[in-house]
């Protein structure tokens, strides 16, 4: 009887890893549609007003230039 329980145990066990790789296998991963960078753009809340920004330093820093009016705002 004892054997019989550890055997439905390790049995169960089992079927409930394999199930787990399959589900796992079944979702395909995520993955970034390209590798391009994405410009943005810093405003305002209203809109009128974005940042300038200028090239990357000596240490890959950004410096920002000015504050520009948007549509002539």
């Amino acid at each position: 009887m004892q054997t019989d329980r550890y055997t439905k145990s390790v049995l169960t066990v089992i079927a409930a890893a394999l199930v787990a790789l399959v589900v796992q296998n079944a979702v395909p991963k995520a993955e970034a549609q390209n590798r391009a960078v994405q410009p943005v753009a810093l405003c305002s809340m209203s809109g009128d007003q974005c940042v300038s920004v200028g090239k990357a330093g000596p240490n890959n820093t950004v410096g920002v230039l000015a504050v520009q009016n948007v549509g002539g705002r």
